[in-house]
């Protein structure tokens, strides 16, 4: 990984990057299965992770994890409330605009 900031992970960051990017499947350009922990609501209270799940109950849990099946360039695989650990596939050979 080259670069890591918040809402973003960049193998090949171009402005960093000075050398072409490997063609889809060569290099670090592979399908990923990536998994992230942590990942609660912004607007939780409290990042104990047994308040924010008990918080994720119901509703509020099924929009929460809605968000996360609707995050663009990204195929929704599982989410765990208890521990905000988000898994999700990535395609090779595509290249994601920063949010």
């Amino acid at each position: 990984v080259h670069g890591l900031d918040k809402s973003c992970i960049s193998l090949y960051p171009t402005t960093k990057y000075t050398h072409p990017r490997p063609a889809p499947g060569e290099g670090l350009n592979q399908k990923a299965l990536c998994t992230l922990s942590g990942i609660f609501p912004s607007n939780s209270t409290s990042w104990n992770s047994n308040e924010v799940y008990r918080a994720l109950q119901g509703p509020k849990l099924q929009k929460f994890i809605s968000k996360l099946k609707k995050t663009a360039y990204t195929k929704f695989v599982d989410y765990d409330p208890e521990t905000g650990t988000w898994t999700f596939e990535v395609a090779a050979g595509e290249w994601y605009p920063a949010a």
